[in-house]
C-alpha cells in the first residue's frame, strides 16, 4: 500500500544488468580502496549483514569475501535491481525489508527527486518524515525487521554489520545497546545521518557519546 504513489523501475533497467546501471546512476560515494580495506581485514569465511543495501555495491564486495551475505534494502526499485543482480548466488540473501528497532509496517518517504532519477534518488529514501532530501508526502508501505531481534535468532556469529539506513541506524544502536548485542558483533560500520534528520538530531549526539570508549572501539561511526 501507499498513498496511491505507483512506484516502478524504467523498463531499460530491466533490459540490462543490473550493474551496468551501478555505474551510471548511482555516483561512489566511498573511496573504493576503504571498501577494499575494509573487506580484506574480514576473516575468510565471514558472515556479513548489510543493511540499506540500495542496488548491491558494497553487497557484491562483500559477496566475494564472505561465506554467507544477509542484504536488506525496502526501497523497491534498488530492491527489484538488487534481486536480480544476485539471483542464483546462493551465499546471498537479499530481503526486500527496512530495517529498525521494532517489527511492523512504516512508511518508506521517498527522495524529492524520485520521479526524476528513481534509482538514483533510492538511496535517500527514509523511515523518516523530517529527512531533509525527501518529501514528506510521498511515500510507500514497507516492512521493518526489528534487527536486533533478528540478530539474537540469527543462527551463526556476524562479523560485519553495515547500517547505511537513512536515519534509523540511531534508534537500532539504541536498541542494541538497550540489548548488549552490540558488544557480539565483530565489526560495525555506519553511516550516521543525524545530521540530516532534525527530529533525531539530539539522540544522535547522545548515541555518539555513549559509543565513545574502548568498549565499542569495534564500532566506526561516520563511515563514507
Amino acid at each position: 500500500m501507499s498513498n496511491g504513489l505507483v512506484v516502478s523501475y524504467p523498463a531499460r533497467f530491466a533490459e540490462a544488468p543490473a550493474w551496468n546501471h551501478l555505474l551510471m546512476r548511482i555516483p561512489w560515494r566511498r573511496d573504493p580502496r576503504d571498501l577494499v580495506d575494509l573487506v580484506e581485514s574480514l576473516p575468510a569465511d565471514s558472515v556479513a549483514i548489510d543493511c540499506g543495501a540500495s542496488v548491491g555495491d558494497v553487497t557484491a564486495a562483500l559477496a566475494r569475501r564472505c561465506s554467507r551475505v544477509v542484504a536488506f534494502e525496502p526501497n523497491p526499485v534498488a530492491y527489484g535491481l538488487l534481486e536480480r543482480r544476485f539471483r542464483g548466488k546462493r551465499h546471498v540473501h537479499v530481503e526486500q525489508a527496512a530495517v529498525g528497532a521494532a517489527t511492523g509496517t512504516r512508511r518508506l518517504y521517498l527522495h524529492v527527486d524520485h520521479d526524476v532519477d528513481p534509482v538514483g534518488a533510492s538511496l535517500g529514501s527514509s523511515l523518516y518524515a523530517s529527512k531533509l532530501n525527501v518529501s514528506s508526502g510521498r511515500w510507500v508501505d514497507v516492512h521493518v525487521i526489528d534487527l536486533d531481534a533478528f540478530l539474537g535468532t540469527f543462527d551463526a556469529p556476524v562479523d560485519l554489520l553495515k547500517l547505511d539506513v537513512e536515519g534509523a541506524e540511531v534508534e537500532i544502536l539504541e536498541r542494541m545497546l538497550e540489548t548488549g548485542r552490540l558488544a557480539s558483533i565483530g565489526r560495525v560500520v555506519v553511516e550516521m545521518h543525524d545530521g540530516v534528520v532534525p527530529e533525531i538530531a539530539e539522540r544522535g549526539e547522545r548515541l555518539r557519546t555513549a559509543l565513545d570508549g574502548e568498549a565499542y572501539a569495534h564500532v566506526a561511526l561516520d563511515w563514507r
